[in-house]
């Protein structure tokens, strides 16, 4: 899982590396793999208000039967002011035939940044997650086996343990309608009680990778607006 956005300024950074190797004769290699070193280097900022992620395409394992399985190529994370927004962008459109199916993606919430509070995120059932408080299923329309043509968010609680309760509730937004192969779920502030400004972690999922890494991709900071 790869992350787009990397800290918030790197260009005086990059500047300044530039200006240091005009003094030495290097080649042109040399200084390309030197920038791309700094840059990648960077820290990730504690305070992005939007954060996205790329995925390849083609590196999921589909359940049997599952004609239309749902692989993901891009994971957008931002708010409104009032919602969470998770836009998840897939390699094919959806068409599921049931409410497993149409499952698009899972996010845990580490709502107050702290990973000595909450319960394990996913069940406990990939990998470490800790210092969860509540998770989300995107969930794509089910349209008799036609392509979906809305999502929509749930919530659910997570207690010290791990353990997930009942769904708070089933569509935490009035669902959002497809844009191309983009789904997006919309989780509100009120449901993870959370506030503008605050700063949350936040894990997506993409639940058909079984890989090594079970589909996570890495965490992320968000400031909500």
């Amino acid at each position: 899982m790869l992350q787009d956005n990397l800290c918030c300024n790197p260009i005086e950074s990059k500047g300044s590396l530039l200006e240091s190797l005009r003094i030495r004769p290097m080649n042109r290699l040399a200084i390309a793999l030197l920038l791309a070193a700094a840059l990648f280097s960077l820290p990730l900022s504690a305070d992005q208000t939007r954060i996205t992620f790329s995925d390849p395409a083609g590196d999921i394992t589909p359940d049997e039967g599952d004609a239309h399985p749902i692989d993901i190529v891009g994971v957008d994370l931002s708010s409104d002011g009032e919602f969470v927004v998770v836009a998840v962008t897939l390699a094919e459109p959806p068409m599921p035939t049931s409410l497993f199916q149409a499952l698009v993606a899972g996010v845990a919430f580490d709502v107050d940044n702290d990973r000595k509070s909450g319960g394990q995120g996913f069940g406990g059932m990939h990998g470490d997650v800790p210092g969860i408080d509540f998770e989300s299923e995107i969930i794509s329309s089910v349209e008799d086996g036609a392509v979906s043509t809305s999502s929509a968010a749930s919530v659910i609680g997570v207690d010290a343990r791990g353990n997930q309760s009942n769904v708070l509730t089933s569509s935490d937004a009035p669902s959002t309608p497809a844009k191309g192969k983009v789904y997006t779920g919309k989780i509100a502030y009120t449901s993870l009680g959370v506030q503008s400004g605050q700063t949350i972690r936040v894990i997506a999922r993409e639940l058909n990778d079984r890989g090594e890494q079970h589909g996570m991709f890495s965490d992320a900071l968000l400031t909500l607006k």
